[in-house]
């Protein structure tokens, strides 16, 4: 992701935690199944907006 290596490990759904930290308890059901990925930093760099995602 942009000049960043990361190895993806595993899917993080979304959660309570992220409901009590932005006060939007409706916030979760619209990210089931599009939480994220939780990634491993291999390298570092910079990553900004718009950054193409690609297998290395």
């Amino acid at each position: 992701m942009g000049s960043v290596r990361l190895r993806g490990m595993r899917l993080c759904e979304p959660c309570k935690g992220l409901a009590a930290a932005t006060g939007l308890p409706a916030l979760l059901p619209g990210l089931i199944h599009r939480g994220g990925l939780r990634c491993e930093i291999l390298s570092d760099g910079e990553m900004r907006v718009g950054d193409p995602i690609a297998p290395a």
